[in-house]
């Protein structure tokens, strides 16, 4: 094959959007900084597992597992105390004060 076919042939390859993140994680995963993290957030405001990361598996950031990994069996005081309900009304509250809310 000639070095132009294959060239051309590489042209028409494109990168998806997963395929960025990726390699935004695996760029950013080898840094000294970022080594002992598990997940590294993506400039798409994703969670991306670090390819580099050697320690014991962690949950996902955002999961409620990972929110809570030290109450399961003894629970913390934000989750004796935490009432939906109560969550939910102060903020609708909020919104119907505020006039100028854009949507």
């Amino acid at each position: 094959m000639a070095y132009d076919e294959f060239q051309d042939r590489h042209y028409d390859e494109v990168a998806t959007i997963p395929d960025a993140i990726r390699e935004f994680a695996w760029n950013v995963g080898h840094e000294e900084d970022y080594r002992d993290q598990a997940w590294i957030a993506s400039d798409y405001d994703t969670w991306t597992p670090n390819p580099h990361y050697r320690g014991p598996k962690e949950p996902h950031p955002e999961s409620d597992e990972a929110l809570h990994m030290g109450c399961k069996d003894d629970p913390c005081e934000a989750c004796l105390d935490w009432d939906a309900d109560e969550d939910i009304a102060a903020f609708v509250a909020v919104i119907e004060e505020d006039d100028d809310f854009p949507f």
